[in-house]
């Protein structure tokens, strides 16, 4: 009974753990669960690998803002250059006339591009909460997948947690530089989903929708001229990942 209740506890500052590197403790929460922090090591390292989760996990999706806000401001530039173009030779009218129209076009366009920034950035923000949730429950809740690394290369941090929905990737030791393929693979063998995933340092931490009917998830690291092909597994493995 007593070593139940103990199990149970500490799950509670584990979830207090979660809660912190969200930075959603109350102030008597935080008072309790900082205070336990001084004496349990277990949840210190547990608040750091979070910590490095999220890190990870913001890292990824604060790359992908970017890029979205980058094709965003380009296309309204090319927009706003296009109306320009046509309003070369302006129909017949007060110059003065001409001259509001231009700039209420072009307030217009600046007010629809800044709309569509912020709309997709509070998407964003939405999207990177979500993410955070799921991995949360996946650490705290996920089934732990059994896993080989015939290269030998992933380093003792990695672990591949999932549930009927997700699958979240956290691999340490990585080279750094390269490009990982992701396959997930169903009994039979067959492939029925494939994604290609940059790596900027030795630590990638991906989470993935699960497809379904999936039994397997394996990372790969294909050839630099090799294209990938949707129907089979390619490259050298480095992880396979059992998923009942």
């Amino acid at each position: 009974m007593d070593s139940a209740s103990g199990a149970d506890r500490h799950r509670y500052y584990e979830g207090l753990a979660v809660t912190h590197v969200l930075g959603g403790l109350n102030g008597t929460e935080s008072e309790v669960f900082r205070s336990h922090l001084l004496e349990c090591p277990s949840c210190r390292a547990r608040v750091g690998e979070l910590r490095r989760i999220a890190n990870d996990l913001a890292d990824v999706e604060r790359d992908e803002r970017r890029v979205r806000a980058t094709k965003a401001i380009e296309t309204k530039r090319r927009e706003a250059d296009d109306e320009e173009d046509d309003l070369d030779e302006p129909p017949p009218g007060p110059r003065t006339s001409r001259i509001l129209l231009l700039l209420g076009l072009l307030a217009i366009v600046g007010l629809a591009g800044w709309n569509f920034f912020l709309r997709a950035n509070l998407d964003q923000q939405t999207t990177n909460v979500e993410g955070l949730e799921i991995t949360r429950d996946l650490l705290l809740d996920g089934k732990i997948a059994v896993y080989e690394s015939p290269t030998g290369q992933l380093e003792g941090r990695t672990q591949v947690r999932y549930d009927d929905d997700y699958v979240l990737l956290v691999l340490d030791g990585l080279a750094g530089d390269e490009r990982l393929a992701v396959y997930q693979v169903n009994a039979p063998g067959g492939v029925v989903e494939t994604g290609v995933q940059p790596v900027n340092g030795d630590r990638l931490t991906l989470l993935v929708r699960r497809a379904q009917n999936v039994s397997r998830l394996i990372v790969t690291r294909p050839r630099e001229d090799e294209q990938l092909s949707p129907a089979e597994v390619q490259g050298v493995t480095v992880l396979n990942a059992l998923l009942s």
